[in-house]
């Protein structure tokens, strides 16, 4: 939006630059009256529309220059005869000027204020004052007419008065300040939360190392225990008494291998006989004999 009011401007410009006295003064009247013409510090910044200050004549219409580039209509009811009188376009566009500076410095405009600010006589004024606002795209918002007040969504900047700069510097080194306090505050929290990090990673490494070598100590073990029991039990000892039978000694501890007349060899603990089994069991005894069959 400004860069459209410059360009509305940049005719008045041209004008001013080669303009002296009082051919200066009516530039500034044409381009306070123009429309779409909002901001006016290119303007005021020429040397020949300063040069109106020294100018007793024409100082009050550079005084009307400034009053429009960053004043306001309460400033010039507070002293009209400063400045030459004003047209009722130009009190209307004051007025406009004035509803975006109240619209930079609050978001919400209660129509007391409003009214009492742009001396409005009835919410009806106000109203069709605000929507004029809006249709030169000066303020953007919505009129909350249960709750009589504006609420601004946006508005246009203006010129900034040379003394307010002090202020506005302030402002900005404040608000420096407080970014480089928030990024160093987010820098710490990141760095604790890195570390935090750092440590449950370790914690969890430990655990699962240690959980690791349970598993493989346990399994250890089991094993161990699997082949001390798979010693109990039996088998037997083979033996044959001089004839065509045989027995099987089985039981006990260990095993062994008998021939002739009956005497074992090797062999362990406990024992006995038996006819030949279908099958041997772990850790008892078991006996068979084979027969001769003619």
């Amino acid at each position: 939006m400004e860069s459209l009011a410059s360009v509305k401007l940049e005719p008045f410009l041209l004008i001013a630059k080669g303009s002296k006295g009082a051919l200066t003064a009516k530039t500034i009247q044409d381009a306070i009256s123009a429309p779409g013409v909002f901001v006016f510090s290119e303007l005021l910044a020429l040397p020949r529309v300063q040069e109106l200050s020294s100018n007793p004549q024409h100082a009050p219409t550079l005084r009307l220059l400034e009053l429009f580039a960053y004043g306001t209509w309460s400033q010039y009811q507070a002293n009209p005869s400063a400045f030459p009188p004003l047209t009722p376009h130009q009190i209307t566009k004051l007025k406009h000027l004035t509803l975006v500076s109240l619209a930079k410095s609050n978001r919400t405009l209660p129509y007391s204020q409003l009214l009492s600010s742009l001396s409005l006589s009835t919410v009806r004024a106000l109203e069709d004052f605000l929507i004029e606002g809006m249709y030169h795209s000066l303020i953007k918002g919505k009129m909350d007419q249960q709750r009589r007040v504006f609420l601004v969504d946006e508005c246009i900047g203006r010129d900034v008065d040379p003394n307010e700069l002090a202020i506005l510097r302030s402002a900005l080194e404040t608000w420096a300040q407080t970014q480089t306090d928030l990024i160093t505050q987010l820098s710490y929290n990141i760095s604790a939360a890195t570390k935090q990090s750092t440590e449950q990673q370790s914690q969890l490494l430990l655990y699962q190392m240690e959980r690791d070598a349970a598993i493989v100590d346990a399994n250890s073990k089991s094993s161990s225990s699997s082949n001390n029991v798979s010693g109990w039990g039996g088998g037997g000892g083979l033996r044959s008494s001089g004839s065509d039978d045989w027995d099987m000694a089985g039981g006990g501890f260990g095993s062994g291998f008998s021939t002739g007349g009956g005497k074992a060899v090797g062999g362990g603990t406990g024992g006995g006989k038996g006819k030949k089994p279908l099958m041997a069991s772990h850790g008892s005894p078991a006996h068979a004999r084979k027969k001769n069959k003619n």
